[in-house]
């Protein structure tokens, strides 16, 4: 017997039955696959089915999504995407045909369908109720899988975002499999700068703090490793313990007596409440677990040094740690939404592809291709980025729905009216960057744009306002995270989440300096005579290069970097302990100093470089007039407040603008007190942009796609 796909009828017929003669839909899907029984109680979800099928005599499984949900479907799309993209036996395989859509002819329905590998064996949840806790020497051999497993999703860019014993099966080799990844997400540039995480996904009691608080990265992965171990260690739900009122560490130790004090320890230190504490990638999960296998084997495990930093023990920090280590929030990979002008929290992240335009002169004659009409008219969907062009007339946006539109900016101040894109481009994958050049000598600006397909294109504005397509700049496998246009616009600097940097002639649109940074690349950026370009790394490292010389002076703890921009004297940075500092660009000796007491995510000089805004991962802002004073003014209506987005006006840094968690924009004087509040009825702003031509207007740009230009 086979079922109908149909979910308004599944109704069971003979295998010979070519349609359902209840409601006429074909048995055979795609001339290959029937459906044998369901995995899961049908109509259970609202949203899923899961159907063992037979293709062609294989077993294997059949998601269905049977709700035309955007964020559902994308979350779908997503999960195919990945899961056709990894090859581990760790990991269920989906052939690159197997995401498909069908419509069902009966209801006008359409449904969206995922086959996949058949995991045999059960999952872990199961596992725990038959055979209770495990032992310490099980927990070793599966802690290794699943980081090894992780590797593999880490190394692709990827994190899974809902690990669980659930979402791991055993097949009876004991072999482990990580399953559902409709939750994974690429480590793109809106996530890296830790803002808001537009699809909001994560399971009580293995997500962590900062995933909760919509800023996941990849080591929110960790956290959710080591909960998970936590509970099938004790058998109990780790939200069933309570928390170390000092360090907010879980107290379980006592119900897993089968263990040693290393594998504890390490578990610890997976799920700890700051991200500084925890593993900083899966290869140090496993340099750990050789540890802890070794001093098993020793009576004398002092004698043993894997790390030369301290680890949480027992539950809680020693005095020595507490005192070497910082106290601080840590860095969130996942970069908040902060307009370009901030580098979007302080650092540009994302993960990869772009499409530029330029116009193109030099040693190679480039001709422009017109811009071909594109169906770009409904709105965007997970706004990465916006942003001026540099004569005001113009305002584009970056989305995660693959698509760069590029707006009259007269159009968005009218109260009605037709506000479509005057001009747009698809991608392959979602935009995560988006930066115009200054304007050259003919006056023609080009755009860059970042896209998760891993490349980076070059538009060209022209100047009676048409947009062309300049050029592709492959960037082979690696996604594109970091986009930087030099502040003469001759040359684009990219970065990459393989570790790659790359130098661009944006005349010649030839690549001129490759630089193997080795780790995934946060933020680029140029000083104002070209001459360095500062880079920043996930692992709390930032390098100052001086590319044309091939000379770099390391920044060890930086997690954000600026360069002032009137006189380019100077080096902002901003450490993981969380401490700004301003640097002489010739000597990097610190001019002045300041502690924020919150780990930083964003670091920017004002147009006329006597400020700086800092952002930390609390959401709160700061005004630092840093040649006059060794403290900073909050900018902040009331403690609650969040930033999720800042701004200076762009001539003289004059006033600079807010946009709060609750939707309010507030437009500030330099001096850190409130000129007016715009409230806002869009409760997921993203980002914010001063008008370069009239300081008066202010672009706001929702997650949703809505966009305006406010006056105030």
């Amino acid at each position: 017997m086979s079922y109908c796909i149909n979910p308004d009828c599944h109704r069971q017929n003979p295998d010979d039955f070519n349609c359902c003669p209840a409601c006429g839909t074909s048995m055979l899907l795609k001339n290959r696959y029937r459906l044998v029984r369901p995995l899961r109680d049908l109509h259970r979800s609202f949203y899923i089915e899961v159907f063992e099928i037979d293709d062609l005599g294989t077993p294997k499984v059949l998601k269905i999504l049977k709700n035309d949900d955007d964020t559902l479907l994308r979350l779908f799309r997503r999960e195919a995407d990945v899961l056709i993209s990894l090859r581990h036996q760790g990991i269920p395989q989906v052939e690159s045909g197997g995401y498909f859509s069908i419509s069902l002819s009966s209801n006008q329905r359409q449904l969206h369908c995922l086959v996949m590998e058949r995991i045999e064996g059960q999952d872990l949840e199961k596992f725990l109720r038959e055979h209770g806790s495990i032992s310490e020497e099980l927990a070793l051999d599966w802690l290794r899988q699943l980081a090894k497993i992780l590797h593999e999703v880490h190394q692709k860019g990827l994190f899974h975002r809902d690990i669980k014993p659930s979402n791991i099966m055993r097949k009876p080799d004991g072999q482990l499999v990580l399953i559902d990844f409709g939750a994974a997400r690429w480590v793109t540039d809106t996530v890296v700068r830790g803002g808001q995480d537009i699809t909001h996904v994560f399971t009580y009691g293995y997500a962590a703090p900062e995933q909760r608080q919509r800023r996941a990265v990849p080591q929110s992965d960790f956290f959710a490793l080591g909960r998970t171990f936590v509970h099938l260690l004790t058998g109990k739900y780790p939200d069933d313990f309570s928390q170390n009122p000092q360090t907010n560490q879980l107290i379980w130790r006592k119900n897993a007596p089968q263990i040693s004090d290393p594998l504890a320890n390490f578990i610890d230190e997976l799920m700890a409440p700051f991200l500084e504490n925890r593993p900083q990638n899966t290869q140090g999960i496993l340099q750990h677990l050789d540890y802890i296998e070794r001093s098993l084997e020793h009576t004398d495990i002092t004698q043993l040094d894997p790390f030369p930093q301290p680890h949480p023990q027992n539950g809680r920090v020693s005095t020595q740690i507490q005192e070497e280590q910082s106290t601080v929030s840590p860095p969130l990979p996942p970069r908040p939404r902060f307009p370009r002008l901030l580098n979007r929290w302080g650092i540009i992240f994302g993960l990869p592809i772009i499409l530029l335009v330029g116009v193109c002169i030099g040693l190679i004659i480039v001709q422009p291709s017109p811009l071909p009409p594109q169906v770009c008219n409904s709105p965007a969907l997970d706004v990465s980025e916006m942003a001026f062009s540099p004569n005001g007339k113009y305002l584009a946006t970056a989305s995660l729905d693959n698509t760069v539109r590029v707006f009259d900016a007269t159009q968005l101040l009218k109260a009605i009216g037709d506000k479509k894109p005057v001009a747009c481009k698809l991608h392959k994958d979602g935009v995560v960057a988006l930066k115009f050049s200054p304007p050259d000598s003919t006056k023609n600006i080009k755009i860059a744009t970042a896209s998760l397909d891993g490349n980076v294109g070059l538009w060209n504005m022209n100047i009676d306002g048409s947009i062309s397509i300049l050029k592709t700049l492959e960037h082979n496998q690696s996604p594109v995270v970091a986009l930087a246009f030099s502040p003469k616009g001759n040359y684009l600097a990219t970065g990459t989440s393989g570790g790659t940097v790359r130098v661009w002639d944006t005349n010649t649109l030839q690549e001129i300096k490759l630089k193997p940074y080795g780790e995934y690349v946060k933020a680029v950026s140029f000083s104002l005579d070209e001459k360095y370009l500062a880079i920043v790394g996930l692992n709390n490292k930032a390098q100052v290069w001086e590319w044309q010389a091939e000379k770099a002076t390391p920044l060890n703890d930086v997690v954000a970097v600026a360069f002032s921009p009137k006189d380019g004297n100077y080096l902002a940075t901003a450490d993981a302990k969380g401490n700004a500092q301003v640097r002489d660009i010739t000597t990097f000796n610190i001019v002045n100093t300041v502690n924020l007491k919150t780990y930083p995510t964003a670091i920017s000089f004002s147009p006329e470089g006597k400020h700086l805004v800092l952002i930390g991962l609390d959401k709160k802002a700061k005004l630092w007039e840093w040649e006059n004073n060794d403290t900073t003014i909050p900018l902040e209506r009331d403690s609650k407040d969040e930033v999720v987005a800042i701004a200076f006006s762009p001539k003289d840094g004059k006033y600079l603008a807010t946009a709060s968690a609750n939707g309010t924009v507030t437009v500030w004087n330099n001096n850190g007190t409130k000129f007016t509040d715009l409230p806002n009825n869009n409760n997921s702003l993203v980002a914010l942009a001063f008008s370069p031509t009239d300081e008066k207007q202010l672009a706001v740009a929702g997650a949703d796609g809505s966009l305006q230009i406010k006056k105030w």
